[in-house]
């Protein structure tokens, strides 16, 4: 199984790859696909229109986890970077609005997990969001109280 960005040999001279490396590698797919179209976009401009409008048929069914993509281009451009299975969208929400920022929640079947991925900042709305965030306090086993 490989991540985002293909492995180097198995050259014994190379040092090994740290786990949370690996990791990180393997969830990129999740961050990177839930900007949707503006980023597949951005990063494949000579061939996101045919990408991404020949994937929009199992998006646009009525019965899709889907919701607030009415052309069907951001799922369509989350199905191609994250490469999900139909089945395992279990919804995402594309609704852009104040408060509310763009997520997906997926299953992972190669890590056994739910993915919960949401959007940085991107638009006018997300910024507003973020400079009415306050920071929280919690307490973490081991570590002691941490502003978050």
């Amino acid at each position: 199984e490989e991540g985002l960005y293909p492995r180097p040999s198995n050259d014994p001279s190379l040092p090994p790859i740290e786990p949370a490396v690996v990791e990180a590698d393997h969830f990129a797919k999740y961050y990177l696909g839930v900007y949707g179209s503006v980023l597949y976009a951005y990063m494949h401009p000579c061939r996101c229109a045919c990408d991404v409008l020949c994937l929009r048929s199992w998006i646009c069914r009525p019965s899709s986890p889907v919701h607030g993509d009415c052309m069907g281009l951001n799922a369509a451009a989350l199905q191609k970077v994250t490469q999900l299975e139909e089945d395992c969208l279990l919804y995402a929400s594309f609704i852009n609005e104040l408060y509310h920022p763009v997520y997906f929640i997926a299953l992972d079947r190669a890590r056994q997990c739910i993915v919960l991925a949401i959007r940085g900042t991107l638009s006018l709305a997300d910024t507003a969001t973020d400079l009415d965030a306050q920071p929280d306090d919690f307490a973490i086993d081991g570590v002691g109280r941490v502003l978050v």
